[in-house]
């Protein structure tokens, strides 16, 4: 599925300017559980660990056992802590 993805994109022969995005990370009041892998790479851990001093309701956690993609390596442990912060966070009714 990835290799067919690449060569969609390889295929493309319209070179698009980049569009500058300005977006006020502040402003965004949702809550927000940001998961981060302690296996990853330097710069995803640092982002995610800044993530919460930039948007109003957000938490942090740093898997200990995860790489780049937590919910790929251990769904269910993913799905409950999602649920979990999702309870705690959001109102029912």
């Amino acid at each position: 599925m990835q290799r067919h993805a690449f060569e969609l994109q390889l295929a493309a022969a319209e070179e698009l300017e980049p569009v500058e995005a300005v977006v006020d990370l502040a402003a965004i009041q949702a809550p927000c559980l940001v998961l981060s892998g302690a296996h990853d790479l330097a710069d995803f851990r640092q982002i995610a660990a800044r993530l919460p001093q930039l948007l109003a309701n957000a938490d942090h956690v740093e898997l200990p056992w995860a790489g780049h993609l937590p919910s790929l390596e251990q769904p269910t442990v993913v799905t409950d802590l999602l649920i979990g912060f999702l309870k705690e966070r959001v109102p029912v009714g």
